[in-house]
């Protein structure tokens, strides 16, 4: 039975067999034949190998040796070997790993070493570095052997071509750590990639930025003064422009960089994938605006506060400039906005110059993440608000907007980020796992302390829950009357009346004071025929057809508008949903409006009678 073997060549040379080490090769040269072979798996006669392991001894002697020493090689290790009158082979059809061919199948399938990219995606990142572990060292390091002169020549040619396929890889795994935020990675290997080279002065900038993105400014100044010392030590020679700019940048640049976050009440629930997914949208190179839509209640700030915290915590370098809330509720109109942004990141006007081309030239060369809240009245027909956008992402590209907003923007470059209810209780989702309930039960007992979810209070809190279908807002109020009603009968008055839903806070914003408030507002936005409309479809229960909508509102594009607008939603099977309390709010507008309720009940009929005859 063929037995496992594992050769690793890439640092200290190592052969296993069956997991235990090959003590029984009677001398260096038997080993080096051996990893020769194993390198080099066709067919070589054995003039060639005696040649190349005893260049100064007679044809006869070398010839000799090699019987010798094969003869301990067959018996340890004949299982790998194919032995012949003139030729000896490596048994590639044995049960075997070699490090060292493993490493360059992987990376010659990369398009090592004259890969240039970056990679494309993080399973090929992750494939490069799994890749780049196999190169524990220098091909065959400490590896000598005295008389074998040609194995010598082979072996450091072999070295030098491992070296370079090892040190393109790490330039490249750095340099796409560097880009994706994954700085801790990223100086692992920067530091291997300089060792490579210590007068590399690309490896020395990507270490400088890596290190500031980490805030380790001044060890990043001290990485530049260490390759300068060495470079006038060693080669008299001084750092090109490029690397010495860099330092001075660095040496301007505020540590630890300015965060303008609100605060919150109370903790942070759920939603980890949003903020993994959202985390890394706003980490791809080619993002620059992220949009965060939704109805008005479903935590869209809270999402949006609580993913640039984690990155200020986690990646505090990564926006060298900062990380600023900017809230756009106040704002009566979108020549207020910068002001409004220049006041948030502490930047003064000065001249006559218009204030929008004093902030673009100032954040020309900033990098920062700037918190667009509340964006949806801002989107007006002058198109000024979305202006004002474009001419950040135009002039400043090292700004990045995540924005809040009920509508989407409609711009070429943003990422429409959708976001829904909390997780609810199911039957992949104990209650007491699931986000909603562990949001209503975190405020309930603001208001009562003792409140706990007993087996019948478990019930009607998912009710609840599920009713408002994880709207984290609806959730909020919901709980706030534990003080004074039991679950059972929050969840009775909830279905009852819209208005129950009032925060009984004294000093709770304005805007969230109660779910009336939120839906007018989100009314307030919409045109006259949108609003028509989205009253119509109220007469919808359970979700709705294109078709559908179209019957009995008269046009598509309205579907189209209102679910821009986040007041109706597309499901994976086409067919497009009004959440619950919208619905029921929607309802109320459409009893106001007698003809509008006329007409959309008789075109609803009129279509389900035509479909079910």
């Amino acid at each position: 039975m063929v037995k496992k073997l594992q050769i690793r060549l890439l640092g200290e040379v190592s052969i296993q067999k069956n997991g235990k080490p090959i003590k029984g090769l009677p001398s260096r040269a038997a080993e080096a034949l051996f990893l020769y072979l194993a390198c080099n798996p066709k067919p070589i006669p054995r003039e060639r190998l005696a040649e190349l392991l005893w260049a100064d001894r007679s044809t006869v002697q070398s010839l000799t040796n090699l019987r010798t020493i094969l003869t301990a090689l067959r018996r340890e290790l004949g299982d790998h070997l194919i032995v012949t009158r003139d030729t000896l082979s490596f048994n590639t059809e044995s049960d075997f790993s070699l490090d060292a061919l493993e490493f360059e199948n992987q990376m010659q399938e990369m398009g090592f070493p004259d890969h240039a990219a970056l990679p494309a995606d993080s399973a090929t990142l992750e494939k490069l570095r799994l890749t780049l572990d196999l190169y524990r060292g220098d091909f065959l390091e400490g590896f000598y052997l005295r008389d074998g002169l040609g194995f010598e020549e082979w072996s450091l040619l072999q070295r030098e071509h491992f070296r370079r396929l090892a040190q393109n890889g790490f330039r490249v795994f750095t340099l796409a750590c560097l880009e994706r935020g994954l700085y801790a990675e990223g100086q692992l290997a920067a530091t291997r990639w300089s060792r490579f080279d210590p007068y590399n002065e690309e490896a020395c900038r990507a270490q400088m930025w890596l290190l500031l993105r980490t805030g380790q400014r001044t060890t990043a100044l001290q990485c530049y003064q260490n390759l300068k010392q060495k470079l006038s030590a060693d080669l008299g020679v001084s750092p090109v422009s490029a690397t010495t700019d860099l330092y001075r940048r660095f040496r301007e640049i505020e540590v630890p960089a300015p965060i303008h976050l609100p605060t919150s009440p109370t903790e942070f629930i759920g939603r980890d994938e949003e903020l993994t997914e959202l985390e890394s949208r706003l980490f791809a190179p080619e993002s620059r605006l992220v949009t965060i839509t939704g109805p008005g209640g479903m935590g869209k700030t809270r999402l949006a506060v609580q993913a640039a915290r984690r990155i200020a915590e986690t990646k505090p370098g990564r926006f060298l400039q900062g990380i600023h809330f900017i809230p756009l509720e106040t704002l009566k109109n979108a020549e207020e906005m910068p002001i409004r942004v220049a006041e948030v990141i502490g930047f003064s006007f000065r001249g006559l110059e218009p204030p929008t081309s004093q902030l673009l030239e100032h954040l020309r060369e900033q990098e920062s993440l700037l918190l667009l809240d509340n964006f949806e009245h801002l989107l007006d027909p002058s198109g000024k608000g979305i202006g004002f956008l474009v001419e950040v992402l135009g002039h400043a590209p090292g700004v990045k907007l995540l924005v809040t907003s009920r509508e989407r923007l409609n711009l070429y470059e943003e990422i429409v980020f959708n976001v829904h209810g909390l997780e609810l209780p199911g039957d992949d989702v104990p209650a007491e796992k699931s986000d909603a309930m562990r949001l209503f039960v975190q405020c309930a007992r603001r208001v009562r302390r003792e409140f706990s979810l007993t087996g019948e209070d478990a019930g009607h809190v998912a009710s609840i829950c599920r009713m408002v279908e994880g709207a984290p807002l609806a959730i909020e109020l919901a709980s706030a009357w534990g003080r004074h009603h039991s679950c059972e009968q929050i969840a009775s008055l909830i279905s009852k009346d819209l208005d129950f839903l009032e925060s009984p806070y004294a000093n709770a914003p304005e805007k969230h004071r109660s779910l009336r408030v939120v839906f007018e507002r989100s009314w307030s936005l919409l045109t006259a025929a949108e609003q028509i409309a989205f009253a119509q479809l109220s007469v919808f229960h359970g979700g709705f057809t294109l078709e559908a909508a179209q019957a009995v509102i008269g046009e598509s594009r309205l579907v189209a508008d209102l679910t821009d607008k986040s007041l109706i939603q597309r499901q994976p099977d086409e067919r497009f949903y009004i959440h619950p309390l919208l619905q029921q709010y929607a309802a109320e507008k459409l009893a106001a409006l007698s003809d509008a309720l006329e007409n959309a009940m008789t075109r609803h009929t009129g279509f389900y009678f035509d479909f079910l005859t």
